[in-house]
């Protein structure tokens, strides 16, 4: 599977050789990220390409999959507000995955980074405007309909024209007879703790208005620049007094932001 795979990719993106790709990472020096997967490096090759290079961090079973997983979602997704694979690199017992460069970085950067600029209101609606669309692609246009599953201001990245793109589809979930609408469908847990939709935590039944619970969780986030576990409370739950009566709902909306 995994070979039949990598030949398939072989033929719609580049691949790149582990001594061009260390090279172009500074020998993997340049680290910009960091997740389950793995870790992201910015790198920049010798024609002047700059790309985020993600390194599988280990060649467990379930990584491979992941991987593999990744492989395979990405080779049929195409939408400007998906982050876009341009490569590939497999040699030796190394396995990197190939992004366009998010020159702008993460909403999670902007919204919680001491340091970083706030957004301004405007930008703020626009990116959840990018996310939608993103959304909207994936549950009802891609083939097979897909749930992304791990919907988090971390996974929501600008690039250099500060167009908002969702990335890191490890986790996606495809519809596996092509309907449109998801029927509930009984997987194993994954997401992001205060991102997760409480009732496919308790039921694991999943369906794509999971992702929305998520989507729901980062638009409190452009509201109001709070993580989605503040305190140790969830987000969700510290917002609701705010949103019982309209008198209130301009509560969530921070001080620092122009509205």
């Amino acid at each position: 599977m995994f070979e039949l795979l990598c030949n398939l990719f072989n033929t719609f993106y580049k691949e790149f050789s582990y001594k061009e790709t260390k090279r172009a990472t500074n020998n993997f020096g340049t680290l910009i990220g960091q997740g389950g997967f793995g870790s992201v490096y910015k790198a920049q090759f010798n024609d002047g390409l700059i790309l985020a290079v993600k390194r599988m961090d280990k060649l467990s079973k379930q990584a491979v999959e992941e991987f593999c997983k990744e492989i395979e979602l990405l080779a049929r997704l195409h939408h400007r507000h998906l982050v876009s694979l341009k490569g590939f690199c497999i040699e030796k017992h190394e396995r990197f995955l190939m992004y366009e460069y998010m020159a702008n970085g993460s909403l999670k950067d902007h919204l919680h980074t001491p340091g970083v600029p706030s957004l301004s209101s405007q930008t703020r609606i626009q990116i959840a405007i990018d996310v939608a669309n993103a959304l909207e692609y994936l549950h009802f246009y891609c083939d097979p309909p897909l749930c992304h599953r791990d919907i988090k201001s971390s996974n929501i990245l600008r690039d250099e024209n500060f167009v908002g793109k969702v990335a890191n589809f490890g986790l996606a979930y495809a519809s596996k007879d092509g309907s449109i609408c998801f029927e509930p469908v009984n997987t194993e847990i994954k997401g992001t703790p205060g991102y997760m939709d409480p009732e496919y935590a308790m039921t694991q039944e999943l369906t794509e208005k999971s992702d929305i619970y998520s989507y729901g969780v980062v638009l409190l986030e452009l509201v109001n620049s709070k993580e989605a576990i503040h305190e140790n409370r969830n987000l969700v739950e510290l917002c609701q007094p705010h949103m019982r009566s309209e008198s209130r709902f301009m509560e969530l909306k921070p001080m620092v932001v122009k509205w």
